[in-house]
């Protein structure tokens, strides 16, 4: 039962972030050049919700290898546009995209409130990806280092955020993982700054 109301929040959240997409942020998908991946997802939706709405007509077994393809494949479109909107936002600042995480962030907490089944994650049980060695260039290092909770990627500026200390220079700097929304406690992580 816990994960069928699982995949109900995740269903929901999915449908409400492509209708929000093409609406409401439809002008940022567009300066993003985030469209193919909007549409891809949408693809990947409706054919999810032509599956879904086809499991008890189909064998149990078939139908449930089929879904949990496609939702592979959705969840891989919406990792893409995670990444995209990192990657945006960490070359442009938080405040370009401000509005929409903090329209997703409510959409988060909205559900982990209805959903007392999820408790917040703790950031200091995350597995962090190793940051390689950074080239200093004469500015702040900044990198955006990979989150995962229970092998699930946590998406940066919605589940957590960063500060850096000792990142003005070559030798080792830390990035420090700030939870946020779903998540709480910090994590701090070294990583090295080398000359060119």
């Amino acid at each position: 039962m816990n994960k069928y109301k699982d995949n109900f929040f995740t269903l929901a959240a999915v449908k409400i972030l492509i209708a929000d997409l093409q609406t409401t942020y439809q002008p940022a998908v567009v300066t993003l050049n985030l469209t193919a991946w909007v549409n891809e997802l949408t693809a990947a939706q409706n054919e999810f919700d032509s599956l879904f709405a086809l499991r008890n007509t189909e064998q149990a077994a078939k139908t449930q290898e089929r879904l949990r393809d496609v939702r592979k494949q959705e969840d891989a479109a919406y990792r893409d546009i995670v990444d995209r909107i990192d990657a945006y936002t960490l070359m442009n600042g938080d405040q370009t995209c401000a509005v929409f995480i903090n329209d997703l962030n409510r959409e988060i907490a909205y559900f982990n409130e209805h959903d007392h089944h999820h408790a917040k994650k703790d950031i200091e049980k995350v597995t962090v990806a190793d940051v390689p060695a950074q080239i200093y260039g004469g500015e702040p290092v900044i990198v955006l280092p990979e989150v995962f909770y229970e092998e699930k990627k946590l998406v940066f500026s919605v589940y957590y955020e960063l500060s850096y200390r000792d990142n003005n220079g070559p030798g080792t700097a830390s990035v420090t993982i700030h939870g946020k929304v779903a998540c709480k406690g910090k994590k701090i992580i070294s990583f090295n700054i080398i000359r060119n």
